[in-house]
């Protein structure tokens, strides 16, 4: 498993400017907590009692839920994920034999750049660690770029 990106600044704000309430856009725009934003999409329901224009029920980007009819309206071709979400399912089950009533599926942000964030440990290196001690800290970079990255299901 790898770590999911936040979406980039311009979708993050593209969904606040499309289901946000425009009394609070700005202030939800500025807010740091909503910078880490990553949106579950939910294929199989629609929005309950939200209030339009403006969906007052807007509340936070970092776990945002995508209902289907947020997909459409946003022109995305909610057929086209349904069927990857669909095929996906199919693998885990069929294939990994793992049972899949708990999964989640999320937009989120990919390095273009896989090695963006590693960095080659020399054997050299390794050898000199004391054993049972983590080589996370000396094969992760500090200053990764993460402005270069695409948007995947």
């Amino acid at each position: 498993m790898e770590q999911i990106f936040p979406l980039p600044d311009k979708i993050r704000h593209a969904l606040i400017d499309a289901f946000c309430n425009p009394a609070i856009a700005s202030k939800v725009k500025a807010d740091p907590a909503d910078k880490d934003c990553l949106v579950r999409a939910l294929l199989g329901r629609r929005r309950f009692g939200v209030l339009r224009p403006g969906g007052s029920r807007f509340s936070s980007l970092r776990d945002y839920k995508l209902h289907v009819d947020q997909v459409q309206e946003l022109g995305l071709d909610a057929e086209e994920y349904a069927r990857s979400m669909a095929d996906d399912l199919a693998i885990l089950h069929w294939h990994t034999k793992i049972d899949t009533m708990d999964i989640d599926f999320a937009l989120g942000g990919t390095l273009l750049d896989r090695n963006a964030v590693r960095r080659v440990l020399p054997l050299k290196d390794v050898e000199r660690l004391v054993p049972d001690s983590s080589t996370y800290e000396h094969t992760t970079k500090a200053d990764p770029n993460f402005k270069r990255r695409s948007v995947s299901l």
